[in-house]
């Protein structure tokens, strides 16, 4: 979260890490989507690790930010 919160300031959410910030900009940016398929890559374990973090972390949002 603090790389994100520092590297990304202007485009973060409040609480998001780097794969939720590229699971939320995968359609959006070129940029984005190669960031994502290599840290998907990193997560071989988990399918589509930076969509399902992005779900994840914008549940925890609405949960905490109402």
């Amino acid at each position: 979260m603090t790389v994100c919160a520092v590297v990304l300031f202007p485009w973060v959410e409040p609480r998001e890490t780097v794969s939720g910030f590229m699971g939320r900009h995968r359609h959006v940016n070129l940029i984005c989507r190669a960031l994502a398929a290599f840290i998907d890559m990193m997560h071989w374990w988990e399918p589509d690790h930076c969509d399902v973090t992005w779900r994840l972390e914008d549940a925890m949002r609405r949960t905490l930010y109402p």
